[in-house]
């Protein structure tokens, strides 16, 4: 029944066409009904025209969602260009399909999710497609990928020079004109960020929704001159963002010593707020190198750059109003997202 494909598909493409349109205090309330088309529109495309999908690897999960509105609408709109070439090909071969429900598209989302609590980083997808990871010369980070013409965010393989490290994955983010490698992001507290000194190292979670690199690659990425982005919103929808124009980590044998430079900052967040931690060492709850006398990581729950203790958290106990949480100096709001990413100057 050709009629049944022509159906769903034009769901998919009806659902958040008027998505531009809204103004910005608007925009936090169409978030859901976007993320749910760009899904239902990926499971489609898996299930009934996976080739037209493999070609195109410009359209990903919705993981950059819940950070950037725009970045949703070109993902959206590329689906729509796909979907009208599936619904061309398979009307053309007669065939049938059927659109996943929302309650089918929340419980998968929301199950495959929750389970991303490893203490080893993943570069699994949190849905049943396959991670789609670039086949190219390796490049140094996501910036090269961008003076490569990429703009589309997704799972990248980098080799920083200087480093014996093999080619690692990560999230890369191509915005303001920028490719920025992201190393922490938080979205909904389905990875557990009470971690020890070894998982921190080397990294926890899952790359396509929660994780922490890690610091050794965090080591590896800003040995050259790098600029920090950190992005935070609140569960009212407001955000926060700032940029530091020079950031960077020492070795281990170092304790990945923190290195920050307000000298240019722009952004709404208060810049004391890390600038705070200039100069300090990265502490867990079993590697205790902050200056408190006590033990800031073990009572607050979330590795940092602690000093006595904080003036910022992103790694504490997620959801917590009283104790820790994504926390940021001056801020009346307890932040429920996070990211924070580098890019080379």
């Amino acid at each position: 029944m050709a009629f049944l494909s022509s159906l769903a598909l034009f769901i998919i493409l009806t659902s958040a066409s008027d998505a531009h349109l809204i103004g910005v205090n608007e925009k936090g309330q169409t978030f859901f009904q976007l993320r749910q088309s760009i899904y239902a529109a990926r499971q489609l495309l898996q299930n009934e025209c996976p080739t037209i999908l493999e070609a195109n690897h410009g359209i990903y999960d919705d993981s950059a969602l819940p950070f950037h509105f725009e970045v949703s609408e070109v993902i959206h709109s590329k689906l729509l260009d796909s979907l009208t070439e599936c619904l061309t090909t398979r009307t053309t071969a007669g065939s049938e399909t059927t659109l996943p429900s929302s309650s089918q598209s929340l419980a998968t989302e929301e199950a495959t999710s929750t389970q991303q609590t490893s203490q080893h980083l993943s570069t699994d997808e949190p849905t049943n497609d396959q991670t789609v990871t670039r086949e190219m010369s390796t490049p140094q980070d996501c910036q090269e990928l961008y003076e490569q013409g990429n703009r589309c965010p997704g799972v990248y393989q980098v080799n920083p020079p200087h480093t014996d490290s093999e080619p690692f994955p990560v999230w890369c983010d191509f915005i303001d004109g920028r490719g920025w490698t992201v190393f922490q992001k938080r979205v909904n507290g389905s990875v557990d960020f009470h971690q020890n000194w070894t998982s921190y190292q080397e990294g926890f979670g899952n790359i396509h929704r929660e994780y922490w690199l890690g610091l050794n690659k965090i080591y590896a990425l800003t040995r050259s001159n790098t600029k920090l982005s950190i992005f935070l919103r609140a569960a009212n929808g407001t955000t926060e963002s700032g940029i530091w124009p020079s950031f960077y980590i020492n070795s281990s044998a170092d304790g990945y010593k923190l290195t920050i430079s307000n000298d240019g900052y722009r952004g709404s967040l208060d810049s004391y707020g890390l600038d705070h931690h200039h100069g300090m060492k990265f502490s867990t709850p079993d590697h205790d190198q902050d200056n408190s006398g006590g033990n800031c990581a073990q009572y607050w729950e979330g590795g940092w750059w602690f000093t006595n203790c904080h003036e910022s958290l992103l790694n504490g106990v997620y959801g917590a109003e009283n104790q820790g949480g994504i926390m940021w100096r001056s801020q009346s709001n307890h932040f429920t997202e996070s990211v924070m990413r580098v890019t080379r100057d």
